[in-house]
């Protein structure tokens, strides 16, 4: 199971590559803050990949969990204790609750992400696994990744260590 927050959602489909969510994981599961943020606040800003996100959940694959009185406790508890958002609270908690990967972007959210032990990995580490799995040739990680520094800052440094495991596991 794999639980994805609003930024690697928003750019995943910015870089029109959401479907190898489905390709690796089969499904997806989002939290309603996230299907809020993305399909409905998102749609003013990004009306192409709100209607991806949209269509993905109409088609089934990405799932909206309700959470249970726990994870939202759980969810509140974060908000209380950290600068993170409700979005990106309700992934964690959800992530945690049901033992699932979680996809986060944010520091401060993989900071806490680490911190509650599910594991977890940018959107980066992604394209990274998707390359891994095979459902990403070499040129294709490098074009994706490309792509992704162009709506996500990515240190130079990091793009660089992530092409080397690339490589290191072809």
């Amino acid at each position: 199971m794999v639980v994805v927050d609003a930024s690697p959602l928003i750019v995943l489909s910015k870089i029109d590559r959401l479907a190898l969510l489905k390709a690796v994981y089969r499904e997806a599961w989002i939290t309603p803050r996230v299907r809020q943020e993305v399909v409905e606040r998102g749609l003013p800003v990004d009306p192409v990949g709100s209607r991806r996100v949209a269509e993905a959940i109409t088609a089934g694959w990405i799932h909206e969990a309700e959470l249970s009185a726990a994870e939202k406790r759980q969810a509140r508890a974060l908000v209380a204790e950290s600068r993170l958002g409700g979005g990106e609270t309700e992934t964690l908690a959800l992530a945690r609750s049901r033992n699932a990967t979680v996809i986060v972007d944010d520091k401060a959210a993989r900071m806490v992400a680490e911190r509650l032990d599910p594991r977890y990995l940018g959107t980066l580490g992604f394209l990274l696994e998707s390359s891994a799995r095979g459902h990403l040739a070499a040129d294709g990680l490098e074009e994706a990744i490309r792509d992704l520094t162009q709506v996500l800052w990515l240190s130079p440094a990091v793009v660089a260590e992530v092409l080397t495991k690339a490589r290191e596991t072809r």
